[in-house]
């Protein structure tokens, strides 16, 4: 199965191409590019401080003749085609965002999360579930900072986020569901919780 719709542009960034997406197909090739749009997905979300940055700064688009268009596809181009810009152009370009050595570090990170996730805690993702993951690693990563600071009840509760979605979260934690609200039961389950 093909799809003509390419997700993102790919940069040479260091020895590698950040952000090769290219048309899906199936087999390994997917399986990599599919990775590789995880990984691109979760630096943006660890760098959203400088992802602000870029999308404020009319001067940098300008440069790399990338625009921001409030597309999420718009910030991941922009953010591949600053990190290549920095990487290829030291001296040309301010330096905004996260370097090699940082991505690296962060790989590592992302790794040990995903592969944690994948092969022992939630083995049983669905496909269309990565950008979800990738976030949610993104942010698991600053909060435990390791997989093995998660305790198996935290566990429990955060296969339910991909596996499940929200209005099951929601029921984990004991927030009031749709329905409670609509019916103003909300009033009556904060003053039990009181």
């Amino acid at each position: 199965m093909e799809t003509t719709r390419s997700v993102v542009r790919s940069y040479p960034v260091g020895d590698c191409n950040l952000g090769e997406l290219r048309p899906r197909r199936r087999g390994a090739a997917t399986d990599a590019r599919s990775h590789s749009q995880m990984f691109l997905y979760y630096v943006v979300a660890r760098d959203l401080e400088n992802v602000e940055k870029l999308l404020a700064s009319s001067k940098v688009q300008d440069q790399l003749s990338v625009r921001y268009d409030r597309t999420t596809i718009s910030v991941l181009d922009l953010y591949v085609a600053q990190l290549q810009h920095e990487s290829l152009k030291p001296g040309d370009s301010p330096k905004i965002l996260v370097d090699v050595n940082g991505l690296e570090a962060w790989f590592q990170s992302f790794e040990t999360w995903f592969n944690t996730i994948k092969k022992a805690k939630v083995p049983r993702i669905a496909t269309n579930s990565s950008t979800t993951i990738s976030l949610f690693i993104a942010a698991a990563s600053q909060v435990w900072v390791t997989p093995d600071k998660v305790t198996e009840e935290q566990w429990e509760l955060i296969q339910i986020f991909p596996t499940q979605g929200p209005s099951k979260i929601e029921d984990a934690i004991g927030l009031p569901t749709r329905s409670q609200k609509e019916s103003g039961q909300v009033k009556k389950l904060k003053l039990k919780k009181l």
